[in-house]
């Protein structure tokens, strides 16, 4: 396994510009990445949900520091001002304990209070998963990633806070001979209704992540040909059984009934 962690997120803000919101990463180790850009991309979109006809409206650092494309040439346009954000990208993160928050952009190391009380955060989940995305993941009671499609619509001040346990996972094929080695994760959530400012709460959404120190391995092995013949003659050899036994007894009881005695 890599040493890395990584985290692939895509998930829609439909209330909060991409200028207005920040994307931090924290974990126990001491390590603090405040608004992240270089890792992910914010594609701004109305409050219809019409996204830019193409990708030059995407705000991605790699090649301009955070600011969209489009800005570099018109630092007035009106993508400035669209009320939602998709906040897209993979994180590489150490594996311990650690924090992904979705908050309001801080302004020379602080939060300013007008910021604080605009900032909405009403999202939904498209995915949110850890590992390698390309793994196609199995799950018996049919729920692979629980957090793909959860959405929250704020009504007031509020933050939300998702706890996940991630536990490392491979998945083995032994007719294909192949090894795949991701992670899954169980989550659950509380949402809080907060003053802005007291005890030094914000609104945003917190996602902690836990990885636990054991492994999942999934085998996945299709029985031997032999195996599904002798089901199959078991299943055919029961069948008869039975037709005889039901034949007997409907004998039996034909015999009966033609030779019961009359008291007549």
């Amino acid at each position: 396994m890599s040493v890395d962690m990584p985290i692939n997120i895509n998930i829609d803000f439909p209330r909060v510009s991409c200028n207005q919101l920040s994307v931090d990463l924290l974990d126990i180790s001491g390590t603090q990445r405040f608004n992240l850009t270089a890792e992910i991309v914010k594609t701004p979109f109305s409050q219809a949900g019409a996204f830019p006809k193409d990708r030059n409206g995407a705000f991605n650092s790699k090649q301009d520091k955070g600011l969209p494309h489009q800005l570099l040439k018109d630092p007035f346009s009106p993508l400035l001002d669209q009320k939602g954000c998709r906040v897209e990208g993979t994180l590489l993160t150490r594996k311990v304990s650690g924090l992904l928050v979705f908050a309001p952009k801080r302004k020379n190391e602080r939060y300013l209070v007008y910021d604080l009380f605009k900032f909405d955060v009403t999202h939904k989940i498209n995915y949110l998963n850890f590992g390698n995305k390309s793994v196609e993941r199995f799950s018996r009671k049919g729920v692979v990633q629980p957090l793909d499609g959860k959405e929250y619509t704020s009504k007031q001040f509020s933050k939300i806070k998702y706890f996940l346990k991630v536990v490392p996972t491979t998945y083995s094929f032994i007719k294909a001979k192949k090894k795949a080695t991701t992670f899954e994760y169980s989550a659950q959530w509380n949402y809080q209704n907060i003053n802005i400012g007291l005890n030094g709460a914000i609104p945003g959404v917190f996602i902690q992540f836990d990885p636990y120190p054991i492994q999942i391995d999934n085998v996945f092995q299709r029985p031997p040909f032999v195996h599904f013949i002798v089901k199959l003659c078991g299943m055919v050899g029961g069948t008869f059984v039975v037709n005889e036994l039901l034949d007997g007894l409907v004998s039996y009881y034909a015999i009966v009934g033609h030779h019961k005695p009359s008291y007549s």
